[in-house]
């Protein structure tokens, strides 16, 4: 799962590049998160790809008007 939270997204051939499977069980591997929804699966041209959603708003959302930062609670 590294790889996966390296980037916003992941390709199959990351991990097959990785070395940590070939292309059959990394697509596999990929498609466990989707269908929990972690991770969602989109084309690109020829490929797929695996965008981790919230990791993308995070990178991607305005940061002029930045969410309040809210201690927890502590009692």
């Amino acid at each position: 799962m590294d790889v996966v939270f390296e980037q916003p997204y992941c390709r199959i051939a990351n991990l097959v590049d990785a070395k940590i499977a070939g292309r059959q069980a990394a697509s596999r591997y990929l498609k466990a998160p989707v269908s929990i929804g972690v991770l969602r699966g989109q084309a690109f041209g020829r490929e797929k790809l695996f965008v981790h959603p919230k990791l993308m708003n995070l990178l991607t959302r305005d940061t002029k008007h930045p969410e309040p930062h809210r201690e927890a609670d502590h009692r």
